[in-house]
C-alpha cells in the first residue's frame, strides 16, 4: 500500500508540486488608476505581458490564450522570433486584406517585425486584422477599434504610463467605452482636411477632446487654430 502512495507522490497537490506546476505563471499586474469617464467599467486588473515586446506578447495572448502564454516560459525569445519569421511570409501574401482599413507600405512593417526590439502599433493592427481579433484600443478619451465580425469577446488595448495591458471584455460592454470617447478610425490618417469639416463640427469634437474652444486670451479660436489643436491631440493618438 505504501508503495502505491508512493508512485501518486508526483501527482499529489503538494507544496512542492504546487510550486512545480506554477512557476511559470504570472501574476496578472493591476493596471495604474487613470481618469475615468462617464460609464465606463474600468476593470481593476488588466492582462500585462513580462516580455519586453508588450504588442507582440499581447497579440500572442488574444491569439493562443491564456494557458498557452503561460506555457511559454524560458522559451520566450525563441517561440518570439520564430513566429515573428513566420508572420513575415503571412502579412507579405496577405496584403490587399489590409486595404480596407487603409494601410499602407506593408512591406515596411514587414522588415521591422524582425529588426526591431517592440513591434508599433500598426504592425499590432495588422497582426490582429489577420487573425480576426476583435480589440479596442483606449487611450485618454480617445479610441480605436477593429471588429472584423460578430463575436462575443473583444479585447480592450489600454496604455497608460508608456505601458499596454490588456482586458477581455464581452460585447455588450462595448458601448460603455465608446460614449463618451472620441473615435480614431484610422491609423494611417486620425484627421481628415481642414476642410473636411464644419465649423460645428470641431466645436464638437473638441468638446469631446476636452480642447478649449478659446485661447489664453479668452478669446474664440478661429476653424482653422481649432482644426490644428485637434490635429496635434488625434496625430498622438498612436505614438508611444
Amino acid at each position: 500500500m505504501s508503495e502505491y502512495v508512493n508512485n501518486l507522490q508526483s501527482y499529489m497537490l503538494t507544496c512542492k508540486n504546487i510550486s512545480t506546476f506554477t512557476r511559470y505563471i504570472d501574476e496578472v499586474k493591476p493596471i495604474p488608476k487613470v481618469k475615468q469617464y462617464k460609464n465606463d467599467k474600468v476593470s481593476q486588473s488588466v492582462f500585462i505581458p513580462y516580455q519586453n515586446d508588450k504588442l507582440f506578447w499581447i497579440y500572442y495572448f488574444t491569439r493562443y490564450g491564456y494557458v498557452d502564454y503561460n506555457m511559454v516560459g524560458s522559451k520566450s525569445y525563441t517561440i518570439e522570433m520564430d513566429l515573428k519569421v513566420a508572420l513575415v511570409d503571412k502579412i507579405k501574401n496577405s496584403k490587399p486584406i489590409f486595404k480596407d482599413y487603409k494601410l499602407k507600405k506593408i512591406d515596411e512593417v514587414s522588415s521591422s517585425l524582425l529588426s526591431t526590439p517592440e513591434i508599433d502599433f500598426k504592425t499590432f493592427e495588422i497582426l490582429c486584422i489577420l487573425y480576426k481579433i476583435n480589440f479596442i484600443f483606449i487611450k485618454d478619451n480617445m479610441y480605436h477599434k477593429i471588429i472584423s465580425e460578430d463575436t462575443e469577446d473583444i479585447y480592450i488595448i489600454h496604455y497608460v504610463n508608456g505601458m499596454y495591458g490588456c482586458e477581455k471584455i464581452h460585447t455588450s460592454e462595448l458601448e460603455n467605452y465608446e460614449k463618451n470617447r472620441y473615435r480614431v478610425e484610422y491609423y494611417e490618417k486620425p484627421i481628415g482636411a481642414v476642410g473636411s469639416f464644419k465649423s460645428d463640427e470641431l466645436v464638437d469634437i473638441a468638446n469631446q477632446l476636452d480642447i478649449s474652444l478659446t485661447d489664453d486670451n479668452n478669446k474664440k479660436l478661429k476653424k482653422n487654430e481649432l482644426y490644428n489643436y485637434i490635429a496635434i491631440k488625434l496625430n498622438s493618438f498612436f505614438c508611444k
